[in-house]
C-alpha cells in the first residue's frame, strides 16, 4: 500500500468526526451585511484572553490577501476525506482550500499564467499606489453551499489587455465549472467616454472592490474607480449562477461620470425581497440618472432598476470635496429595531463622518435644502465618527479621512471603528440611534479605523465579543466585550516575545470567527488565532538540500523532515504544495532553474510551514543585477512603515532601501527585517531645506527567504514622518562582504 493511499484512509477516517458547523459563504456573514456571527460556542468572555487564546499557526500565500476568508464545513475533497475548509484569495490572483483544523493545502487554483502571456495588473499600470504591489482578486467570492460553487472575480492582464473574469469553481476541486467569462457592461448614455450614445466599462480605469453577492440564482458584481482616474464610472452587473450569461447592467452614472461602487469591501447587502442596495462615490447627479454620492436601491426583478434613493443635502459639495458616500458600508437591520412607522431600517456612513439612518421603504430622494438639511429621513448625525471635526454646511467643504467603515450590528447596538478614532457603540432605541456613544475602546485606532464584527453563542444571547483587525504595524487582532468596549479581552500584542504578532496589514481586513476560530487576512499569509490548548503541534518545516542558490551544474535534491512518520509532498514550480502534489519518495535531480516548495503532513498534526528552495543553474552571476523591489507610500505622520520582498531572495545577495519624506525635523530610528538582516546607512540624511530628507541604507550577504517571508520596517521618531516614500531593491551577483564602492549625495530642486 502506498503511502499516498495511507494518507488518504487516515484522512477518510478523520471525517467520523467533523460535525455539524456553521458556515461563512457570503462577505460580512450574511446577506444584510451585519458581521454578526450568532452560533460562535467556542469563543467566550471568559477564555478569549492571552492566558488561553493566542496564534494557532500563520498561512502563508503568494499575494496579499484582501478578500475575507470564506468558510464551508463538511466538504468533500475527492479521495481526501471529508474537511472544514476555509478558502483564501490573493491579489496574485490565486484561491487556495486549506484545511482550517489541520493548516494542510488541499488544493491551490492560480489564475496567472506566465507562459501564455496572462499576469495581475502591476501596482504601476494603475497610476496609483492605493493598492500594492498588484492587482488580483481584491474582492470576497461568494459560495453557493447547495451546488458547491465559489463565484470569484479575477483581474487579469492578457497579452496586455486588461480583464475583470467571472468564474465559477468547484469548492472541491477548485476546477472551473463552466468557461470563466469577462465581466463587460454597455448601457445607452452619453456620459464621458460614450461614443455614439453608448457607454462601456473599460476595465483599464476600474477595480472591482466590493464582495460578490448571490440573489435567486444571480451573481450581482459590483465595480468602481481605480482611485479617480478618469474616466470611470460605477457599474453593478448581474450573471446568471449557473451558465454564467449575463442578464443585467446597472450604471450609476450612465450621462455623467462618476460615481464609483466601491466600498471598503463589503458585498452589496439584499433585504428579504431580494432587492439589493448600493452607495456611489463622488459624481455626477440629477435623481434621474445619475447618482453620485448617493444610496440607491435597486429591483432584482426588474433588471435592477432604480426603486428608491437618498443622496444628502450637500451632495455637490461632497462630490468637489472627494467625501464619498461609497467609503461605508450599508447594514440593513432587523425589524425588530424599527418603528411601526419606518420598520425597515439602514444604516450607512461618508467619509466626513456622518451617520445615515435611512426608512428603506421610503428612502428620502434629495432635498437640498441647507436650512433643514435632510429633515425628510429617518436621522443624520454629523461628525458621529472619525478623528476631525467637520462642518457639513460649509461651501467648499474640506477634504477629510474620518470613515472606511462598515459598521457592525448586534443586539440593537451598532459599532463603528472610524478613521483615528475609538471604536465607538451606540444604541437603537425606539428607531433611533443614540447621538453619542454609550461606550468606547480605550485607544484610538490608525488612519484605516477597523472593520468590526461581532460573535455571539446563539441569536437570543445577551453576552458577546466585538472583534477588530486594527492596521498597525503588524495586523493588531482585537477582541472587546461587546456590551461595554471599555472592557478589552485580548489583542495580539499581549503575550510575551512576540507569539500572537500578525502579519503585515492590509486594508480593510474582515476578519472571519467560526467554530473556535478567527482568520485574519494580511500581505502574503493569513493568520489564525484560537484557544492554544486545543491545538495540536505543528510538524518543523522540511528541509531541503542542498541550500538554495546558483550552482553551475544540476543538482540532486533531498528533502527531509525531523518527523521521520510525517509525509512531504512538494512542487517543483513556485506553487504551494496540497495533498494532491507529488508525494516525496527519494532523491531527484534538478538541471535547470527550479523553485522547490515542501510541506510535511502527518494526521494529528498542524501541517508544517512551506520550506522553499530556489536553484539557479548556468553560469555563476558575476555582476550585481536588479532582483525585484517595492514601494510603500502612506499618508500622514507614519511612525512605522512595512514593505515586502514579494519574491524569493537568494543568499549573499543585497538589500536596498531608500527613504526619504516630506520633514526635516524627524529622523530614522531604526531599519530591520524579518529576516534579521544588518542595515547599513550607505549616505544622507541628506536635507532640503524645509521640503524634505532621504537616507539610503543597505543589507550585505543576505539570508535566503520565500515570497513573502522578508519585510522590510523603518522606523520614525516622534510623531512619525510626514508622507514617507520607502523604496527597497534586491541586487544579486555583488561583493558579499565590500559592496559599497563610493557614496554620494546631493541636494536640489528636482
Amino acid at each position: 500500500m502506498t503511502k499516498r493511499l495511507l494518507l488518504s484512509l487516515a484522512l477518510a477516517l478523520c471525517a467520523g468526526s467533523v460535525q455539524a458547523q456553521v458556515d461563512v459563504l457570503t462577505s460580512r456573514y450574511d446577506n444584510s451585511r451585519t458581521g454578526q456571527n450568532l452560533n460562535e460556542t467556542t469563543l467566550t468572555l471568559s477564555n478569549v484572553n492571552s492566558a488561553t487564546f493566542g496564534k494557532l499557526y500563520s498561512f502563508v500565500v503568494d499575494g496579499y490577501v484582501y478578500g475575507q476568508p470564506l468558510y464551508k464545513s463538511n466538504v468533500s475533497i475527492p479521495g481526501k476525506g471529508i474537511h472544514n475548509v476555509i478558502y483564501i484569495v490573493t491579489m496574485h490572483d490565486s484561491i487556495y482550500a486549506l484545511d482550517a483544523d489541520t493548516a494542510t493545502p488541499l488544493w491551490q487554483v492560480r489564475l496567472v499564467n506566465l507562459t501564455a502571456g496572462i499576469t495581475t495588473e502591476a501596482t504601476a499600470d494603475s497610476g496609483v499606489t492605493d493598492i500594492i504591489p498588484e492587482i488580483g482578486i481584491i474582492s470576497t467570492p461568494v459560495i453557493d453551499g447547495t451546488s458547491g460553487t465559489m463565484y470569484v472575480v479575477a483581474k487579469t492582464k492578457e497579452n496586455g489587455v486588461q480583464f475583470f473574469r467571472l468564474h465559477a469553481l468547484d469548492i472541491t476541486t477548485g476546477a472551473d465549472k463552466v468557461p470563466p467569462v469577462a465581466v463587460t457592461a454597455t448601457v445607452p448614455g452619453t456620459g464621458t467616454s460614450s461614443v455614439g450614445g453608448v457607454l462601456t466599462m473599460n476595465p483599464n480605469w476600474h477595480w472591482q472592490r466590493p464582495g460578490l453577492a448571490l440573489v435567486n440564482g444571480v451573481v450581482y458584481i459590483g465595480i468602481g474607480a481605480q482611485g479617480d482616474f478618469f474616466p470611470w464610472h460605477g457599474w453593478l452587473v448581474g450573471y446568471n449562477a449557473t451558465n454564467l450569461t449575463q442578464v443585467s447592467v446597472f450604471c450609476t452614472t450612465p450621462n455623467g461620470v462618476g460615481g464609483g461602487v466601491w466600498v471598503p469591501g463589503e458585498a452589496p447587502p439584499v433585504d428579504a425581497a431580494g432587492n439589493i442596495f448600493i452607495n456611489t462615490g463622488n459624481g455626477d447627479f440629477n435623481g434621474s440618472s445619475d447618482y453620485g454620492d448617493s444610496i440607491i436601491k435597486l429591483s432584482t426583478a426588474s433588471n435592477l432598476s432604480v426603486l428608491d434613493f437618498f443622496a444628502p443635502f450637500n451632495q455637490a459639495a461632497l462630490s468637489t470635496a472627494d467625501l464619498d458616500i461609497s467609503s461605508a458600508g450599508i447594514v440593513l437591520l432587523p425589524d425588530s429595531s424599527g418603528t411601526t412607522a419606518h420598520p425597515h431600517l439602514l444604516v450607512t456612513g461618508g467619509k466626513d463622518g456622518t451617520i445615515y439612518v435611512l426608512d428603506r421603504d421610503s428612502m428620502g430622494g434629495f432635498n437640498g435644502s441647507y436650512t433643514k438639511p435632510d429633515s425628510q429621513i429617518v436621522q443624520e448625525i454629523w461628525n458621529a465618527v472619525g478623528g476631525i471635526t467637520t462642518n457639513p454646511t460649509a461651501i467648499p467643504l474640506a477634504y477629510v479621512e474620518n470613515n472606511y467603515i462598515t459598521p457592525g450590528f448586534w443586539q440593537n447596538h451598532l459599532y463603528w471603528c472610524a478613521t483615528n478614532d475609538f471604536c465607538k457603540m451606540f444604541n437603537f432605541s425606539n428607531g433611533l440611534l443614540t447621538t453619542t456613544p454609550a461606550s468606547k475602546v480605550a485607544t484610538t485606532y490608525g488612519p484605516r479605523g477597523a472593520q468590526p464584527v461581532i460573535t455571539a453563542a446563539s441569536p437570543t444571547a445577551t453576552s458577546g465579543i466585538m472583534w477588530a483587525v486594527e492596521t498597525a504595524a503588524s495586523s493588531l487582532l482585537h477582541a472587546y466585550n461587546a456590551t461595554n468596549l471599555a472592557t478589552e479581552l485580548y489583542n495580539s500584542n499581549q503575550a510575551a516575545n512576540n507569539r500572537d504578532q500578525g502579519g503585515l496589514p492590509v486594508k480593510f481586513a474582515t476578519p472571519t470567527i467560526v467554530n473556535g476560530k478567527v482568520f485574519v487576512g494580511a500581505q502574503g499569509q493569513v493568520d489564525v488565532y484560537g484557544l492554544l490548548a486545543s491545538n495540536p503541534a505543528r510538524l518543523a518545516a522540511p528541509v531541503i538540500t542542498p541550500p538554495q542558490g546558483t550552482y553551475g551544474a544540476a543538482q540532486t535534491v533531498s528533502i527531509t523532515d525531523a518527523d521521520s512518520s510525517a509525509q512531504i509532498f512538494y512542487t517543483l514550480d513556485g506553487s504551494i504544495p496540497t495533498v494532491s502534489s507529488t508525494l516525496y519518495t527519494g532523491p531527484f535531480a534538478v538541471s535547470v532553474n527550479t523553485t522547490v516548495n515542501a510541506i510535511a503532513v502527518r494526521t494529528g498534526f498542524l501541517t508544517s510551514p512551506v520550506t522553499t528552495a530556489v536553484y539557479t543553474i548556468g553560469t555563476l552571476v558575476t555582476t550585481g543585477g536588479f532582483v525585484q523591489g517595492n514601494f510603500a507610500t502612506p499618508h500622514g505622520s507614519i511612525t512605522s512603515v512595512n514593505v515586502p520582498f514579494t519574491g524569493f531572495q537568494g543568499p549573499g545577495d543585497l538589500n536596498l532601501v531608500v527613504v526619504g519624506w516630506n520633514d526635516t525635523n524627524t529622523t530614522v530610528t531604526s531599519v530591520n527585517d524579518t529576516m534579521g538582516n544588518a542595515y547599513t546607512l550607505a549616505v544622507g540624511p541628506t536635507l532640503q531645506s524645509v521640503a524634505g530628507t532621504q537616507s539610503i541604507y543597505y543589507a550585505k550577504n543576505i539570508a535566503p527567504a520565500g515570497a513573502n517571508a522578508n519585510s522590510v520596517t523603518i522606523n520614525f521618531s516622534g510623531g512619525g514622518a510626514h508622507d514617507p516614500d520607502v523604496r527597497i531593491a534586491e541586487y544579486s551577483g555583488l561583493d558579499t562582504i565590500n559592496p559599497l564602492d563610493a557614496k554620494a549625495a546631493a541636494q536640489g530642486d528636482d
